[in-house]
């Protein structure tokens, strides 16, 4: 759950410059129900790292599986031994071991965790589509599960540094290494947050070839977008940057004049009593 939480703020301002914060993965910072308020020069890193990592061993055409020898300061992707490996969606990506960039993606969710199996540090990777592409011999892959797309809340992925229901926030010179979903994140509320030097990179000095399993940066439901300025995005498992709305369906709930307002990707419901000719804002 969340980390370093900041609930509920009004005109704070918290200088983090030179400290890091180290968490678990599916932690992350929360910052929520806070406006006009300032966070600046943390960095957030994961230990272990979010993602699996190795070096691809041996590929079985028939079996439509590889081998990989998983590097050192990695979790084997186990799901029984690990649970953040028990996610509905894990991404394998292939990278080139002289660029170290990616080579292909096979698909948003292409192992079976049911037939691919570890023993200690060595693992055989099953891909479930067989229209899926294999790696060569010698390629590094990563698998990166999407953690806490499990949420109540489905569509509000998590990130690693956070801003649910806030306003006018700025987010300065934080930089983001490995969240195990999106890297930066804003949910719902009013919006209007400007991210200013932030960075989601890889840790430096380190093997690690994501920043963040999914979404460098993602922004959903707000009432006003985001202000990114000189914002660094790389090497991330997903969308650099997303930047989306949702539209709810109201309808009547009869006998009662109460309506109910539900968002059908995230299965929530709102109940409200609605006055006549007014102007309504639900965060």
């Amino acid at each position: 759950g969340g980390c370093c939480s900041v609930h509920g703020a009004e005109g704070l301002e918290i200088n983090a410059t030179g400290a890091t914060v180290w968490l678990w993965p599916g932690s992350f910072v929360d910052v929520r129900d806070s406006r006009r308020s300032t966070i600046r020069g943390l960095t957030v890193d994961f230990s272990p790292p979010c993602f699996s990592q190795g070096r691809v061993s041996a590929v079985q055409k028939a079996s439509q599986s590889f081998d990989l020898d998983i590097a050192g300061g990695f979790l084997p992707p186990d799901a029984a031994a690990h649970p953040q490996f028990n996610a509905t969606e894990v991404k394998v990506i292939y990278w080139s071991s002289t660029t170290r960039r990616i080579l292909t993606q096979p698909g948003s969710n292409p192992w079976d965790p049911q037939t691919s199996r570890c023993a200690g540090t060595h693992c055989t990777i099953v891909l479930g589509d067989p229209a899926n592409p294999l790696p060569s011999v010698g390629d590094l892959a990563t698998l990166s599960p999407r953690i806490g797309a499990n949420m109540a809340i489905q569509t509000w992925y998590t990130s690693g540094f956070r801003l649910t229901n806030c306003s006018a926030m700025l987010t300065e010179a934080v930089t983001m290494h490995g969240s195990g979903s999106m890297g930066f994140g804003e949910f719902g509320g009013e919006g209007g947050h400007t991210w200013r030097g932030c960075r989601n990179v890889r840790r430096p000095g380190s093997d690690h070839l994501l920043s963040s399993n999914h979404d460098g940066f993602h922004s959903y439901a707000v009432a006003k977008g985001p202000t990114l300025e000189s914002v660094e995005i790389g090497f991330c498992g997903d969308d650099a940057l997303n930047i989306h709305s949702v539209v709810s369906a109201a309808a009547p709930f009869a006998p009662s004049p109460e309506a109910v307002i539900k968002d059908a990707a995230a299965q929530m419901s709102l109940l409200l009593k609605p006055v006549p000719s007014s102007h309504n804002k639900l965060y």
